[in-house]
């Protein structure tokens, strides 16, 4: 995960969303969520 300098100072979360592996014909990427504040920490 890289996140620029404004991002990084708001970032508080993150998640990796494995189960799309067990899909059929799964790629080799997954999906990634974050959770960013509205205001820097």
């Amino acid at each position: 995960l890289l996140l620029s300098p404004e991002a990084a100072n708001r970032f508080s979360s993150a998640s990796v969303e494995k189960h799309v592996r067990a899909w059929e014909k799964p790629s080799d990427h997954v999906p990634v969520a974050i959770d960013l504040a509205l205001q820097p920490a």
